[in-house]
């Protein structure tokens, strides 16, 4: 009786495996040849090549040829949104990792592609109801890790919620913009979307921020400061007896006022004060004091805001005060000047320099034109 012998490796005969695998690669290197070259015949050279892939060993390739024809004609949007260069690339792309197996090479992993955002920018001067999506075409849009979405502008970058980049399909994504969407999101200064893949940016879409609104017509503002006061300080005889009593003071007023920066007005105001006999000669003892200057703020335009017509003024008071009941004496200055009294406190009995003073009270009826000029639109200067 013989007994059964099981058959070792060494007696298979390897040479039709080897020859399929060496068919199996001559077709698909020439076929992506043909792709290169007839990238508008793509569903042709994918038939073909699934065609001439006849062998029992060949089945499981044959089988991904099929499916990745399959899937370009599923992707006919693509297409038209993309161009037939894009799609056959994609085809390209499929036969490559195909190829890779056979081989038994390393596979370049799926990698999404996109070619095409409706619309190519988000802009937020139109209704709503007309910026509800933007609509992202490509190829193995289904990949994971997912793509995700983020809005990129001059304060940094801010991740898109999940919920909001929906994958429709393997070609398609959709952002919704709406309000239930990334809507509110847009208008806190982002200046694109960005959608990316593990660390790659895959689309930028520009937002355009909407214009501001057309700035409001100027306005007038009355000056704010209503009274300033102001006293001689520095003595400046050394042989002073610190008082007026008996002839008075002449006083002079120094009062600058300028516009600073378009956004405020200022004064400078400064009074001397010297002893003087009533027929205007200097008394004796030569009592004179000198002031600082004082700096005033009669005004400040709001934020956003700045002043049209600069205030500008340089005034000199000179006044001779003598009152024997010490009563204070205010002298009216009238006109559009930016002071509208002088109230005056002099001629008192030791030591002048505690009770000599100028009480200015600011002329409120003077008004300030100004406009808003930020966070507006001014087509002309008013």
């Amino acid at each position: 009786m013989l007994a059964s012998v099981a058959p070792t490796a060494a007696c298979i005969d390897l040479k039709p495996v080897a020859h399929s695998v060496d068919n199996t690669v001559a077709v698909l290197e020439d076929s992506l040849t043909r792709l290169g070259q007839e990238s508008e015949d793509w569903r042709s050279v994918l038939t073909d090549t699934a065609a001439k892939l006849t062998e029992d060993t060949q089945t499981t390739v044959r089988t991904e040829v099929t499916q990745l024809l399959q899937r370009g004609a599923q992707a006919a949007g693509v297409q038209a949104r993309c161009g037939i260069d894009f799609l056959a690339a994609r085809m390209g792309d499929g036969l490559r990792r195909i190829l890779d197996r056979v081989l038994g090479r390393d596979q370049t992993p799926r990698q999404p592609k996109l070619c095409d955002a409706s619309p190519a920018l988000i802009e937020l001067a139109l209704p709503a109801d007309r910026r509800t999506s933007v609509q992202y075409s490509g190829w193995d849009l289904d990949t994971d890790p997912v793509i995700e979405a983020q809005l990129t502008g001059p304060a940094g970058s801010t991740p898109v919620p999940a919920s909001a980049l929906a994958r429709v399909s393997a070609y398609l994504l959709v952002l919704n913009t709406g309000q239930n969407g990334i809507g509110p999101m847009l208008g806190s200064g982002a200046a694109k979307v960005e959608l990316r893949w593990q660390g790659m940016t895959l689309s930028e879409v520009p937002i355009v921020q909407p214009p501001p609104p057309e700035c409001p017509p100027p306005k007038l503002e009355r000056l704010l400061t209503q009274t300033t006061e102001l006293a001689p300080s520095n003595e400046l005889s050394p042989n002073s007896d610190e008082d007026f009593f008996g002839n008075g003071p002449t006083m002079d007023l120094h009062i600058t006022v300028r516009t600073v920066e378009s956004r405020r007005v200022e004064a400078d105001v400064r009074v001397t004060a010297r002893e003087t006999h009533p027929d205007g000669r200097p008394e004796g003892d030569g009592t004179a004091f000198d002031g600082e200057v004082k700096k005033v703020l009669l005004y400040e335009a709001p934020p956003n805001h700045e002043i049209l017509d600069p205030l500008t003024a340089e005034m000199k008071v000179p006044y001779y005060y003598a009152e024997p009941d010490y009563r204070p004496y205010t002298k009216p200055v009238g006109g559009a000047a930016p002071v509208r009294t002088i109230t005056y406190h002099g001629d008192t009995f030791g030591p002048g320099l505690n009770r000599t003073k100028v009480v200015l009270e600011w002329n409120t009826d003077v008004k300030v034109r100004i406009q808003q000029t930020s966070r507006c639109h001014r087509t002309t200067r008013s």
